[in-house]
């Protein structure tokens, strides 16, 4: 049995809504009501089919699962038990993205791929969670075509011809994708209607053609020819999607899925929540699909921070042409990589080629290097301030017979690269060897590149894929050049082009057999610089914004404060300063941290509002504004919908905005055009480190409330940063008549009482200063926190109301959103509960919008 649910677990969570509703029209919930508009009542015992053989007495506190027998049956779910269901234009986007998933592999898919494709697919556009649910026989049934259907390949045309010595064949081979089991229709020339089934013939299939089995056919007639699967293999890509608009990526992967004729899918999810009993493995993805800043990139998966090739500017990407063709590089690329015979030709020998590898040393002497298991790892050596070598790899035909061999050198870069032979397809004689090397030369020279050393790989793993066949072949079918690798100091001074590098491709009487096979020889290079970085490298890649996102992950780690707020930038352990590096790696401790993410976000806003129907705003802010590295916070949430020029650090002041910081926001909201200003202020103001100066030595007798923890400093303060706030506000609206301010007092924060011995490795900042001030118990230094917000929420309130601030000020009440379990410590959400207060300000934004329907507004 298969149940298709496209419905709400539970209403009582909307924390997606607002971004779903700022990215498409006509989104709605829609809930099953009685004629009178009410929602029905909860169903009686005696109605449920079970109620003659289980009582509803003996089922007390019992959960359904405990006493419900469980069936061989399919679940597929809209979403996960703590989101909604969401339609769009009176249709459910599950079911939407159902059918579209199906349609477009003709129910070609199994279950599981089904699974991964629609979160894949949702999770992108969406943020909605679907889930398929099997109680028994999990694996099996995952495996299982939807509705029992036959899984076929993709299907592609090429041409039979015949031929008199061997009969039908196809021009396509091995080197094309063919195999045993491929399904071939062969289509009559003089009628498309009529076609014939071929079969491979039994030991067939040869490197560049294949022998058919097939009758019936006009032997003088070519035949188009539909086969499955030629020169790709198909990848699984896992979707990262960091700053894309919901709308925006839901149509990409779209347009990706249509094109992708089997080159690769979407899945790799990480699995259901752990709530759900989701019995069906994660699938694994061989790459993860990265969307930020206007561009998308690949990476391996959980390694986010050492892009594979160039990004690609999507928004500028005309028809996703680049993005499909790099994607499609990469599948020809493992196809190439997996390439083997799938049925070993009888007496054909195992390894018919004896691979030699050995060192050349800088004095000139040769060490051979090992080989284990195919596989030889690489060292190099130091030239002066550069890591080179040399090596030579002679192959021997080993056997008694003339083979044709062609060598594939298969790199990072995604290029398969023939030019190691003297011929592509060298005829190498029984019992004779060759050398490999460019152009004719007997070696091939290693050079350590600026990707493997500025993005800090521990090692590169390529590889020579040699192609052995008894007859002669062409292998220009596999040649491809390699892809744009990421972006180093070497592209910023436009010195070079940064690559990564293994082997240098550019410097100067036994039974007879036949058929072929392939031997592949694994080079693993290892990194002589791992986790050692020059300062002013580091620095020239923090600095840069193209590369500062990849160089702070990989490089860098942030720790809070005295007072909680994530200011101190360290470098990650185990990183190798070298002595003389040290004093420069000091003062860069003074530059590091905001300058690193400001350069990021830099990059974010200068491709984001490339994008013509990205709103533009400017925001300034503290850590709920930008908490780097760790958290996506408020604003990392709200670039999803928005392009959004930051001048937010974290660690600022309200005050910092308007005196040191000589106001830069001020000129960029006209630079920009901007229509509205974000600002997150105060929280450093009333609850940093000064805090503990606004408590009370002993509390005030005569009071009964929280206030009498409190000194007059704390009242001062709040009216200081009322003054602040007006100074800002009537600055802004004289120069900017249009621009509309949205100010939030952020939620209840938790303090923590590190006494308490489950809170011992915990950080504590306002709660050290209450527990040391006295205040007791938990629940009234928490008690505290919540007056001294509300008290904050409620200036902020009354200011706003203002006849010279309404409807040009809003204030985005953000208290109580944010559950207790989504803290990540005691001042900040976690990543989730940032994503709640986000979709409050986007809430805010779409309804102004809506309300004042400029058509500025809605550019």
């Amino acid at each position: 049995i298969v149940t298709i649910f496209d419905c709400c677990h539970s209403g009582d969570n909307t924390r997606n809504a607002a971004l779903v509703g700022a990215s498409y029209d006509g989104v709605r919930e829609r809930r099953v009501t009685d004629k009178a508009g009410r929602a029905f009542p909860q169903r009686l015992w005696s109605e449920f089919l079970f109620s003659d053989t289980i009582k509803e007495g003996d089922i007390k506190n019992k959960k359904p699962a405990e006493f419900l027998p469980q069936g061989t049956h399919v679940q597929m779910a809209a979403c996960e038990s703590n989101q909604v269901a969401l339609e769009i234009a009176r249709e459910g986007v599950f079911t939407q993205t159902l059918l579209k998933t199906l349609t477009d592999c003709g129910s070609n898919i199994s279950y599981n791929g089904l699974r991964s494709r629609i979160r894949q697919y949702m999770r992108a556009g969406f943020e909605q969670t679907p889930r398929i649910y099997m109680p028994l026989h999990a694996e099996r049934l995952l495996r299982r075509g939807f509705l029992n259907r036959t899984i076929e390949p993709h299907r592609m045309v090429c041409e039979a011809t015949r031929s008199k010595q061997q009969g039908w064949q196809l021009n396509v081979g091995a080197i094309h994708g063919v195999n045993t089991d491929s399904r071939i229709t062969l289509f009559d020339p003089m009628d498309l209607d009529k076609t014939h089934t071929a079969q491979v013939r039994k030991a067939g299939i040869f490197v560049d053609y294949t022998l058919l089995d097939v009758a019936g056919l006009d032997t003088k007639a070519t035949y188009k020819a539909e086969i499955s699967d030629l020169m790709k293999q198909e990848l699984v890509l896992e979707l990262e999607n960091h700053d894309g608009d919901p709308k925006e990526i839901g149509a990409l992967t779209k347009e990706l899925a249509a094109n992708a004729s089997g080159c690769f899918s979407l899945g790799g999810e990480k699995g259901a929540a752990e709530s759900e009993n989701d019995s069906g493995k994660a699938q694994r993805a061989d790459y993860t699909f990265h969307v930020r800043s206007g561009e998308v990139y690949l990476t391996q998966p959980d390694d986010p921070y050492r892009p594979l090739v160039r990004p690609i500017l999507y928004l500028e990407d005309e028809n996703h042409a680049s993005t499909l063709g790099t994607l499609q590089h990469v599948s020809r690329w493992h196809f190439i990589k997996n390439l083997r015979n799938e049925e070993k030709p009888d007496n054909f020998p195992a390894q018919p080629l004896k691979i030699e590898l050995s060192r050349i040393l800088a004095d000139g002497t040769s060490v051979p290097a090992a080989l284990i298991n195919g596989s030889a790892e690489l060292n190099y050596e130091k030239s002066g301030s550069s890591w080179k070598g040399t090596l030579q790899i002679k192959i021997t035909n080993t056997t008694p017979q003339d083979l044709y061999v062609a060598a594939a050198y298969l790199s990072k870069e995604f290029q398969c690269f023939l030019d190691f032979l003297p011929q592509r397809v060298q005829l190498l004689e029984a019992g004779k060897s060759v050398f490999l090397g460019p152009k004719g030369k007997d070696r091939i020279a290693l050079k350590l590149g600026d990707v493997e050393r500025e993005y800090n790989w521990p090692q590169t793993v390529e590889a020579l894929k040699f192609i052995i066949s008894t007859e002669e072949f062409s292998a220009e079918s596999l040649t491809q050049d390699a892809l744009p690798g990421p972006l180093t100091t070497a592209d910023r001074d436009k010195i070079g082009s940064g690559k990564t590098r293994g082997l240098d491709t550019e410097e100067d009487a036994p039974l007879e057999f036949s058929g072929w096979l392939t031997q592949t020889l694994s080079l693993v290079f290892k990194n002589p610089v791992y986790n050692e970085i020059p300062a002013d490298t580091l620095q020239a890649l923090l600095e840069w914004d193209e590369t500062a996102y990849f160089a702070a992950g990989l490089y860098c780690e942030v720790e809070p404060d005295e007072t909680g707020q994530p200011t101190i930038w360290k470098l990650k352990k185990g990183l190798v300063v070298p002595e003389e590096d040290k004093g420069l790696f000091d003062d860069m401790k003074l530059w590091l941290g905001n300058q690193i993410e400001t350069a990021q976000r830099r990059k974010r806003y200068r491709n984001l509002k490339k994008d013509p129907n990205r709103l533009r705003l400017v925001a300034e802010g503290d850590s709920w504004f930008q908490y780097p590295i760790i958290l996506q916070d408020t604003l990392d949430q709200l670039y999803k919908v928005y392009a959004i020029r930051s001048f937010a650090e974290a660690g600022d002041t309200l005050e910092n905005y308007l005196k040191t910081k000589d106001k830069q926001y001020l000129n960029a909201i006209g630079e920009e055009d901007a229509k509205f200003f974000l600002v997150s202020g105060g929280g450093n103001d009333v609850l940093g480190d000064q805090f503990q100066h606004f408590l009370r030595e002993v509390p005030d007798a005569d009071d009964y409330t929280p206030r009498k923890y409190l000194n007059q400093k704390m009242f001062e303060q709040l009216d200081k940063l009322d003054a602040l706030y007006i100074q800002m506000f009537d600055e802004l609206l004289a120069r900017y008549p249009d621009l509309h301010i949205l100010l939030h007092c952020y939620d209840y924060l938790i303090p923590v009482d590190t006494n308490i011995p489950g809170n011992k490795k915990k950080s504590s900042w306002t709660g050290k200063h209450m527990v040391g001030k006295g205040i007791a118990p938990q629940k009234e230094r928490e008690t505290l926190i919540r007056y001294i917000v509300d008290e904050f929420a409620g200036r902020l309130t009354a200011l706003t109301q203002k006849a010279e601030y309404q409807d040009r000020v809003t204030f985005v009440d953000t208290r109580g959103l944010v559950p207790r379990t989504l803290w990540f410590d005691e001042i900040h959400p976690n990543n989730a509960g940032y994503q709640i207060v986000a979709d409050k300000f986007i809430g805010e934004i779409e309804r102004i919008k809506a309300q004042k329907k400029s058509p500025l507004m809605t550019g």
